[in-house]
């Protein structure tokens, strides 16, 4: 079953990454995947403070702290290496040194999605877009296996689910 998974992960990466490139994808996936990252999801977790609420802020922060520390802890646990490391694929965007399982992007963007639709939720159908906009763009960059998104989604989504309705 294991290596069902990984020969399906690594088909869809292939296609993805060998298929789908062109200079428009390029730019607009390396410049998305950003919101992701821990600059801006800290940036806003901190002006949710000021925008909204402290209790909100303290709830989106502690939501990004949680599924952070379990994405660190399974990364360590699994150690799966890099799509870049073991398979030949473009890269377009500077290496890695850490694990692949799971994205940290993917966490990061499906926390503060899944937060910011519970404060404000007509905005569901766009934060969720974005969301999966920053997965997607860390597979077509070539950091992740498309596992490596969605367990990476699923955390921050479920953590922010339990932070904010408990």
């Amino acid at each position: 079953m294991k290596n069902l998974l990984i020969a399906g992960d690594t088909k869809v990466l292939n296609f993805i990454n060998f298929h789908l490139h062109c200079n428009f994808l390029n730019l607009f996936f390396k410049n998305i995947t950003h919101l992701g990252g821990a600059i801006f999801s800290i940036s806003l977790s901190l002006l949710a403070y000021i925008a909204i609420s402290i209790d909100y802020g303290i709830r989106i922060s502690l939501s990004l702290f949680i599924s952070h520390m379990i994405v660190r802890i399974i990364k360590k646990t699994v150690g799966r290496i890099r799509p870049y490391i073991s398979i030949d694929i473009k890269t377009i965007t500077p290496i890695l040194q850490d694990y692949s399982f799971p994205s940290g992007h993917s966490c990061s963007s499906f926390s503060i999605a899944t937060s910011l639709s519970i404060i404000f939720p007509k905005l569901t159908p766009f934060l969720f877009a974005v969301a999966f906009l920053v997965s997607f763009s860390r597979i077509y960059l070539g950091h992740h296996y498309p596992t490596d998104t969605i367990i990476g989604g699923l955390i921050g989504y479920t953590t922010a689910l339990i932070v904010f309705l408990v």
